[in-house]
């Protein structure tokens, strides 16, 4: 059950960044001057990078172990996340969200292995649930928190404390 809190922590801290930019848009929008097609490719490019990756991240998880993989993964989406303080245009910003994808999507296959390999049959259903919950809770927790940090310190502030938050998780795993 230990090790189920801490690949469940390191996915909140992962949905945290990944929900976080959604949560955010209308600073983002505001702040980068953009249309709403450009606000539509936000959201599909953060996706596009982890959808190009999530295989090698399982092969990477086969390989290295679930352990490193989910740390690696939180304390790089952290660390390419807290670069959006020096993004200056739209298309830097497209290019962090893409690596920013490609970082979370390790953490997907990593916890779900990690509850493979600790929990019996009969308790995995329940292991599995538990860390499931973990995506909609950092959702939940980026939406309840960063556009109080955008209103005060803006947004590329939310998401430095969001890519802070995920990096202090991977340093935990």
């Amino acid at each position: 059950w230990f090790i189920l809190g801490i690949v469940t922590l390191a996915q909140v801290g992962v949905a945290l960044i990944h929900l976080g930019v959604p949560a955010l848009v209308p600073f983002i929008q505001e702040g980068l001057k953009l249309s709403r097609t450009e606000v539509g490719l936000v959201s599909s490019v953060l996706n596009g990078g982890v959808v190009v990756v999530a295989i090698a991240a399982g092969k990477a998880v086969d390989y290295l172990g679930e352990r490193w993989v989910i740390a690696a993964g939180a304390m790089l989406s952290g660390l390419v996340m807290m670069g959006i303080q020096w993004v200056g245009s739209f298309e830097a910003f497209l290019f962090i969200l893409v690596f920013v994808g490609f970082a979370t999507a390790s953490c997907t296959p990593a916890g779900s292995k990690a509850v493979a390999a600790w929990f019996p049959v009969s308790e995995r259903g329940t292991a599995m649930g538990v860390r499931q919950m973990s995506v909609p809770l950092g959702g939940a927790i980026a939406a309840l928190t960063l556009p109080s940090v955008a209103l005060g310190h803006g947004w590329r502030a939310a998401l430095f404390v969001a890519g802070l938050v995920s990096l202090a998780i991977g340093l935990g795993v």
